[in-house]
């Protein structure tokens, strides 16, 4: 990324009249960051980001029943403001059924922040039981059936 130059900021964007939308492209393709581009032209952070999603092709999402997941080679860079909040993606937002103010679920795995929604580590968890399980009976019907084993041993034994 380029350290903020207002001269050769200026330069980039002399000939566009009142286009800010076009004034952000230029900026950010010359490889500005998008916070030193807003504060350049005036504007929100978040114009900027809109300006700038908007100008990315969409993400291929793939899935179904409402698990999806991103194309494996799908990266974006994120920013993180001074109170240490990222903005997760419209699209990365979508491919994880999550909306505004939905829970995630967050861990430290050799370095990455994972993210994950509740309901996906509840299905994780029960498919890891589930192969736990032998044979096609439930949980619930497997330990029923210890336990009345077990409560046969000790009326036999009582």
């Amino acid at each position: 990324m380029l350290k903020p130059d207002p001269q050769r900021m200026s330069e980039l964007v002399r000939d566009v009249a009142d286009n800010k939308s076009e004034k952000i492209r230029r900026l950010v393709n010359a490889g500005y960051r998008q916070a030193d581009v807003a504060r350049f032209l005036g504007i929100r952070d978040q114009f900027v980001s809109n300006v700038v999603r908007q100008a990315r092709p969409p993400a291929r999402i793939a899935g179904s029943a409402g698990v999806a997941d991103m194309e494996a080679s799908r990266r974006t860079r994120l920013s993180l403001d001074s109170a240490g909040r990222i903005v997760i993606p419209v699209e990365f937002r979508r491919a994880m059924n999550i909306t505004e103010g939905g829970e995630l679920m967050a861990r430290i795995v050799d370095g990455e922040l994972r993210l994950i929604t509740p309901a996906m580590a509840v299905r994780r968890a029960q498919k890891l039981v589930r192969e736990l399980i032998p044979g096609e009976a439930g949980l619930a019907d497997s330990l029923i059936a210890d336990r009345r084993r077990e409560a046969a041993k000790e009326a036999g034994n009582g």
